[in-house]
Parts: C-alpha cells; structure tokens; sequence
C-alpha cells in the first residue's frame, strides 16, 4: 500500500489575519478532519508536526534585513509587511516560519522517495526581502535553494493557484536549475498583474521560465489542453530530479475572488501527470502544497483529490456528513466534480499555446 507524509500543526492556525480576512486558518483544520475520516486515506497518510525553521534556514532564500523586519513587526502586531494586504500579527515571525518547516521537511522526506505535503505551504508570493499577498516567508523560495545547496540541477516547481506566483519566479528568473511552470489567472484581471507568456527567463535560464496565462472563465478543456500541448513535453524534455506543485485551490470554479472555472478534474489530471514524471525521472521525489484557496468546502475538496491521486485511491462519492457538518453554509456533497466537459478550447488560449510553442518549445528542440 502507497502511503504519503502530511505535515500538519495545530500552530498552523495561528497564522491568521484576524476575522473578515479571506484565508481563513481553518481551511487546514478542516482538511486533515476530512482526510481523517476517509479510512483509506487515513491509513495511507501519516501526519507529521513539523518544526520552525531556522534563521539559517530561512536566510537561504530571505535577506536577513528583512527577517529582523519581520520580527520588530511581530512583537509590535500592527501595520503591514508589504504596502497593502499583507498585514504584521503578534507571532506572525513564529507562524510563517513554521509553514517553512513544514515544507522542508517534506522534501527531506519526499527525497526518500515518499512523497508530501504540506497543507500549509505554497506561499508563492513573497520576495526576498519583503511580504505580498498574504505571503510573509516563500517556503518554495527556501525549498528550492535548499535542494540545490543539496546539488540538484534539475528542480520543477508547477503551480496551479489562480494567483501568479511572481515570488517565485522572478526570484529565480536566471536560474538554469528551476524549471518553473505556472498556469494562472491572467495578470491583466488579478493580482499580482505579472506572469505573461513573453516572460521567459534570462540568461541560461531562457525557456526555463513558463508563464501560461489564462483568460477568465477558463476551465477544465483548456487546462488539458495545456497540459497536452506544453506543460508535458516540456517536463519531459527537462527530466526533473525533484518536483514541487503548489496545488491552489483557488482556481475552482467555486473561488469568490478569481475567476477561473476548474473543477475537481484538472487537479487530478494535473497531479497524474506529474506523478507519472516523478516516477520515471525523479524515484517519485514529489512533494504538494496547498497554497491558495479562499472556499474551504472546494479547496479541501481540490486538495483531497490531489492527494488521493498520488496514493492511487478512487475517493467516495459523498463527503462525510460528520465533515459536512463543520461548514457554515449549505454544500452539495459530492467529493469530485463532473468534468466540465462539452467545448473546445477557446481562440486565446489557442493562441497562448503557440505563442509558447515559438517562445519555449522550438528553441529547445522539443517539437
């Protein structure tokens, strides 16, 4: 029997920016109660505590400015850690560098060749030396300076959240060793406004950066059709030693602040992918991330699927009415989504593909 790590702590829930903010702590609660009380799942998961990183950790990817910024905010519990939205708490430094740990110690343990996750990971926003978009550490940042001070020359990091995970990729823009391909809402409708298809990385990096913008409304027949024509031969090409996915839950149709309309079904398709890659090229050294999602009852639902996609387990047909009972409002209670089937993809996305294909694919021979 397959089995998957899952890092969870209850010091999670302190990362939380007070009542009426969108992402809402309990989003993480709620989803190791619905793991929990599927009994296949829960055999195969094994839940871990993780510990806080450390500053030398955390310096991997951080300046040390601003994590003694983060710091003086923290004991202080007011203003903001960016201009904006990402606003300072009292333990915020302690919440956000517990979600790094979680997230490191998924990949010392997915380098077993188990693979984890971390449902507190995957903030893909924050830059080196500041916060944004509710983003106060970049765990992935950290990840993937960490696997490379272990000698890894080929690390894919695949993101899926509605957001463009613009800390991420231009931190690493000139980095030959990080392939990145993030699949999100077009920068033209949602925050942060970057992540287009011209943007490719620099340098030896060239053609490492992946930007596939998506018009709003876009569901599941161009997810596929991207992952067809460009996000599987380009995988495929690169060879992955390791994989991250950050698995944002906020590209469900059901989201209240994006606009994209995926279903259950592209997280699984996703995810299938990727776990055939890992298996061939990276002795199934993968690990998942949580990252976005701002309706609990679809981002566990997206989460849920993922993870049971890794371990090869047919999910029930109907959430359990225990779990159901925890949610504040009315939800249908189908676990999986129907397939948002019955159109082809649409001018723009087909025109994004082979603006790709010229940019990407064809200076690397791949087709």
């Amino acid at each position: 029997m397959k089995k998957i790590y899952v890092s969870y702590s209850e010091g999670y829930l302190s990362y939380d920016f007070g009542p009426g903010h969108p992402m809402r702590p309990e989003r993480l609660e709620y989803f190791i109660k619905l793991l929990e009380s599927i009994p296949l799942l829960k055999e195969c998961s094994h839940i871990f505590q993780p510990e806080k990183a450390s500053k030398n950790l955390l310096t991997l990817f951080h300046t040390e400015d601003y994590l003694q910024f983060v710091k003086e905010s923290c004991s202080k519990g007011v203003g903001y850690l960016d201009s904006f939205d990402t606003p300072a708490f009292r333990g915020c430094f302690e919440a956000a560098s517990l979600m790094v740990g979680g997230t490191l110690e998924c990949v010392r343990r997915a380098e077993e060749g188990v693979p984890a996750f971390n449902v507190g990971g995957g903030y893909h926003h924050a830059y080196p030396d500041r916060a944004s978009g509710f983003c106060i550490f970049n765990d992935v940042g950290v990840a993937v300076k960490f696997l490379e001070s272990k000698n890894y020359r080929r690390i894919l990091y695949f993101d899926m959240d509605a957001h463009h995970g613009d800390g991420v990729m231009y931190s690493f823009y000139d980095d030959p060793r990080l392939l990145c391909i993030d699949i999100h809402e077009s920068g033209r409708y949602l925050f942060p406004g970057t992540g287009f298809e011209n943007e490719i990385g620099v340098e030896d990096a060239e053609g490492l950066k992946v930007n596939i913008p998506l018009q709003p409304y876009s569901g599941d027949c161009e997810f596929e059709y991207i992952l067809q024509e460009i996000v599987k031969p380009v995988v495929e090409w690169f060879k992955p030693e390791f994989i991250i996915m950050q698995c944002g839950g906020d590209s469900h149709w059901g989201d209240p602040i994006t606009h994209l309309e995926l279903s259950t079904y592209s997280y699984i398709l996703a995810t299938e992918t990727l776990k055939e890659v890992a298996e061939r090229y990276s002795s199934s050294r993968i690990v998942l991330l949580g990252g976005g999602g701002y309706n609990i009852f679809n981002t566990n639902r997206c989460w849920l699927s993922a993870l049971a996609t890794l371990l090869d387990i047919s999910l029930p047909k109907y959430a359990p009415k225990k779990w159901l009972s925890l949610l504040d409002s009315y939800v249908h209670p189908y676990l999986l989504d129907r397939e948002l089937t019955g159109r082809e993809p649409g001018p723009i996305v087909k025109e994004t593909v082979e603006n790709l294909k010229e940019l990407v694919l064809k200076p690397k021979g791949i087709v």
